[in-house]
């Protein structure tokens, strides 16, 4: 190569795009029976498309097979340079993973999948080969398929991690699989033997696993949706009795009666501690105040005020973006109410694992379409950032006593954390989960500074100032994250993944503008426009 020469990249004949075809002699001929005339290749390079006529005599050779060798001109010279192919990893979305890898390997070895031209990974599962070895392998649950020979005598056996794979070629669609456990009695329909039975997405080329056990889709591939909804309680009377919620996939939408009957069930409460003491608290009040017939009256009805149809890949990504946001919501518009105005979200926890910089950018478009919106401005020079009545100095903190405190990260992280009466920590600062779950495991120890602390002859209210704090940490992080703030050059983020405790309204609600300042050294500015609330419904957008 000359001295003049540039190494450049150019686009292989896979990535090529196919400007027109021609020559085609009938309609009815498949890609298969027929390989696609090809008359130009079409090259893109930094910026530029070019335009490039085949040869006649390869028009109707299929391009999956072809190599193209590109050579150019540089600055006028007469020499011409060869481009140096530059091989690429194929995208592949459906690439397979754990036990669904070793199945692969293992049929792609026994057809040999891979020694001719063309035959790469993703067009396995389309060919005739592997049709025809999953026909012989059949769906026989008797057969108990865990390795494969050919012709020669030569044997592939399928095992994940030095145990054998049980495999089937459910219905003709999709392959089935279940690990066996080695000196236990193997059964396809029962956990004996081994774990759980699975199958692979039905899609061609997909090697994720089916979660649609109706049609095989994986959970990207499935067309079905979830809802996202927001409840109210109707026969409460007093206040708007509110719950954002997504219940479990269903083939059809669900009605009021559905749900109703779903919070009612057992597990469901299980899993909504907040909601199974509201719904406890409800027929005790009704036995309460009916004492002869509260049998007779529903203590509660859940009317469906909003429901958002969602793909099952991102239903629960909104649920949280929903869940936060009316977090939010609730706390300020009852922060600029009248106690009769104010809305209960009947929520616990608000989850928000695998958060990114997109899930806070979403949070903030839906707060601020139900007009609450956040800006921020420099503080007063004399602002005093750690009054001695909301936080202590360090060695002024009882660690015996309930207080809330934070600890920070590399790049950025933050968390909030709380001390209470049933998680004290003697020696060190943290509460004793926080300590095992967050803090140790990214050894972040050191950097738990206490915040707030108020001492009072009542325990349980000790502990509930001190979980206030908390709640309204987290919220001034989540709100520091909305505002893209940075922290010693890091964007500012929770290092959390949820809210322990919502609450709905709280004692000391200045706190929050307190540990805003602390953490971005700004003011916190909050214009909201209180909820519309017709006929016990508050106007909330989804």
């Amino acid at each position: 190569m000359s001295g003049k020469a540039r190494k450049m990249e150019g686009k292989t004949s896979e990535e090529a795009l196919p400007l027109r075809k021609k020559g085609r002699k009938s309609s009815t001929q498949t890609a298969q029976q027929q390989p696609p005339n090809k008359s130009h290749v079409f090259l893109q390079y930094n910026g530029r498309s070019l335009e490039f006529t085949v040869p006649e005599a390869l028009q109707s050779e299929d391009p999956q097979g072809l190599k193209f060798q590109v050579t150019v001109l540089h600055s006028g010279d007469d020499d011409p340079v060869q481009l140096d192919l530059v091989e690429r990893e194929e995208i592949w979305p459906g690439r397979p993973e754990g036990v669904a890898m070793s199945i692969f390997k293992a049929f792609k070895a026994h057809l040999r999948w891979g020694e001719q031209p063309g035959e790469t990974d993703m067009l396995m599962d389309s060919s005739p080969q592997f049709l025809a070895m999953m026909t012989e392998i059949g769906d026989d649950p008797s057969k108990h398929v865990c390795s494969l020979q050919r012709s020669d005598g030569t044997v592939t056996r399928i095992l994940h991690n030095g145990q054998d794979v049980m495999v089937r070629w459910f219905k003709g669609t999709n392959v089935y699989f279940k690990v066996r456990v080695a000196g236990q009695q193997f059964n396809w329909g029962t956990k004996t033997g081994g774990g759980s039975v699975h199958k692979i997405c039905t899609v061609k080329s997909c090697w994720s696993l089916s979660v649609d056990r109706v049609v095989g889709y994986c959970r990207p591939h499935s067309k079905k949706t979830e809802e996202v909804m927001l409840l109210r309680d109707v026969k409460n009377y007093t206040n708007p009795n509110i719950l954002v919620f997504c219940p479990t996939l269903k083939m059809t939408t669900y009605t009021e009666e559905d749900i109703n009957e779903y919070v009612r069930n057992p597990s469901i409460r299980t899993n909504y501690p907040t909601l199974d003491k509201y719904m406890t608290d409800r027929v005790n009040v009704m036995k309460e105040e009916h004492p002869e017939t509260w049998e007779n009256i529903v203590p509660f009805w859940f009317e469906i005020d909003q429901s958002l149809p969602m793909t099952t890949t991102q239903a629960t990504r909104r649920y949280n973006v929903i869940s936060v946001g009316t977090s939010l919501l609730v706390h300020f518009h009852n922060l600029a109410s009248t106690e009769t105005d104010r809305v209960i979200l009947q929520m616990k926890f608000i989850h928000f694992l695998g958060a990114d910089s997109q899930f806070w950018d979403e949070v903030l478009q839906f707060v601020n379409k139900n007009g609450l919106t956040f800006s921020t401005s420099p503080l007063p020079l004399d602002y005093n950032f750690r009054p001695t009545h909301y936080f202590p100095p360090e060695d002024k903190i009882v660690k015996t006593l309930p207080y809330s405190y934070q600890g920070h990260g590399k790049e950025g992280g933050i968390y909030d954390g709380v001390s209470t009466s049933n998680s004290i920590v003697v020696v060190g600062f943290g509460s004793k989960s926080h300590r095992k779950q967050k803090t140790a495991l990214t050894g972040l120890a050191h950097t738990i500074v206490p915040l707030f602390q108020e001492i009072l002859d009542d325990t349980a209210e000790m502990d509930k100032t001190a979980l206030q704090a908390e709640y309204l940490g987290s919220l001034s992080t989540i709100i520091a994250s909305m505002l893209k703030l940075k922290k010693d050059g890091h964007h500012i983020r929770p290092i959390i993944y949820q809210i322990d405790q919502h609450f709905n309204s709280v004692k000391y609600p200045e706190l929050l503008d307190m540990i805003f300042a602390i953490r971005t050294g700004l003011q916190l500015n909050v214009n909201l426009e209180p909820l519309i609330i017709m006929d016990g419904k508050p106007d909330i957008i989804f």
